[in-house]
């Protein structure tokens, strides 16, 4: 892909929404990967609740695919999606800017959630 060696600046937002009471924010790490820093609601602001430093490796999109980004800690899986090129096909609700997908051991995998525009 055209991306590929492509190295976005450390703290670069790639992908920040809100899902499930969290607020979540995928920024590039400097490093051609990507951290991830949760908030919890009701409060957003101050420091994260929950930092991932870095992604694990994630299957590299589809030709109309999205970047994915897994990060794990011992207790909880994210899975986080960009909205595909073709999302205009099944349209998500208003508003979604991405998918998450939280697992955990005792659970096993969530079902993917939209994440919405900060904005809302």
């Amino acid at each position: 892909s055209q991306t590929e060696g492509l190295q976005l600046p450390k703290g670069k937002v790639l992908l920040a929404c809100v899902v499930a009471g969290q607020k979540i924010r995928v920024a590039a790490d400097g490093a051609g990967g990507a951290s991830l820093s949760v908030w919890y609601a009701p409060d957003f602001s101050g420091a994260p609740g929950r930092e991932f430093p870095r992604a694990e490796p994630a299957e590299p999109p589809a030709s109309c695919g999205s970047r994915t980004w897994v990060f794990k800690d011992d207790v909880r899986t994210y899975t986080i999606s960009e909205l595909p090129c073709d999302a205009y096909l099944s349209p998500p609700p208003m508003g979604s800017v991405g998918r998450v997908t939280l697992s955990t051991p005792n659970q096993g995998g969530g079902e993917a959630l939209w994440c919405r525009d900060l904005q809302d």
